[in-house]
């Protein structure tokens, strides 16, 4: 694994990188924007923790960060290139060198195959992105499940853990190649308070040992200011504040304030306002790939196997069968759904 700048200050030869940075990302999902003209930096070397309330954009700004779907407008940057500008052959080596943790504690959310034992979970991520031996990768898993307290569930399904207990086995599995990014999404959920400190001081010790560029997603700032070297703070999609931990507490403005201190009393409520303008409304009509509601496409198809079975009655009765039974079962939907209305 190559040697980042900041994995050992001063050492001879490290090589310099850019780090992480966001240049005016704007994205959103259908006509919801999400992130408006989103630029902050995770200096490289260096433990940078985003904090924001949540429907903030943070989870978002890593889906980008991962590389799973493009920003509408921006640019995100690894080491000074877009991610978007790379072949496919340097975002695979590129991902090689990224241990993601997504949001969610559930087995999908962590991203653990349930088909696998917990300790086969970790293996097969060092046997895609190193080239250690077989005995090599089995001892530094078994040693990644022991610091975070999951040694004795190795040979479980992750199903047959608890929430909290798979969001472990995520992390450890994340961190388990000493990947030269981590990003580590969600960090806290699920976690109780005493091992959500020991988690802490794991991180921080694996940074001091192996160094990298680490980007910790939380709505919490005891973990910011254990962990953290520099903050970001995303309040509606854009960020508010920016800098080293205490200048970032220190910042007066009452919407960061209110953030980071967890007063009752501001500018932020529990719903943004582009959440309260769509609490009192409908759901959207489910559409069809024809772009049409649901119901008139059913209601077109019901028609055109009407029209079939009047021409072909006679010859296939079958199809009579089918249209009586799709009308009926199509009067006794509608019925019910007037009745939800």
């Amino acid at each position: 694994m190559g040697i980042l700048a900041g994995r050992h200050a001063g050492g001879v030869g490290a090589k310099v990188v850019a780090g992480i940075a966001f240049e005016g990302v704007h994205s959103g999902y259908g006509a919801t924007p999400v992130l408006e003209g989103v630029s902050f930096a995770a200096p490289a070397g260096r433990i940078t923790a985003m904090v924001g309330p949540s429907g903030a954009g943070k989870s978002t700004c890593v889906s980008h960060l991962a590389a799973l779907h493009p920003p509408s407008a921006g640019r995100v940057l690894v080491e000074g290139r877009s991610l978007w500008d790379m072949s496919r052959r340097e975002l695979t080596q590129l991902r090689r060198r990224v241990g993601v943790l997504l949001q969610g504690s559930d087995v999908y959310g962590s991203a653990l195959w349930e088909s696998m034992t917990v300790l086969e979970n970790l293996e097969l991520q060092l046997r895609t992105v190193t080239t250690l031996s077989e005995e090599e990768i089995h001892d530094r898993a078994v040693e990644r499940l022991e610091e975070v307290g999951l040694g004795a569930w190795a040979d479980e399904s992750p199903a047959q853990l608890s929430a909290g207990m798979r969001k472990r086995a995520a992390i450890a599995r994340a961190l388990a190649s000493d990947p030269d990014y981590a990003v580590l999404d969600g960090f806290e959920l699920g976690i109780d308070g005493v091992r959500l400190v020991g988690l802490c001081e794991l991180v921080r010790a694996r940074h001091e040992r192996v160094g990298g560029t680490v980007l910790v997603v939380t709505q919490d700032m005891d973990v910011a200011r254990r962990l953290a070297d520099h903050v970001v703070v995303l309040i509606d999609g854009r960020v508010a504040a920016e800098g080293a931990v205490d200048e970032v507490m220190a910042d007066a403005r009452a919407d960061v304030h209110q953030l980071l201190t967890g007063a009752r009393s501001g500018p932020l409520r529990l719903a943004s306002p582009a959440h309260e303008s769509r609490s009192g409304s409908l759901p959207p009509t489910p559409r069809s790939p024809f772009d049409l509601p649901l119901w008139l496409a059913g209601l077109a198809l019901l028609v055109g196997m009407t029209a079939s079975a009047l021409v072909l009655g006679a010859r296939n009765p079958y199809e009579v069968v089918g249209v009586v039974v799709a009308w009926v079962v199509a009067a006794f939907a509608a019925f019910r759904r007037r009745g939800r209305t």
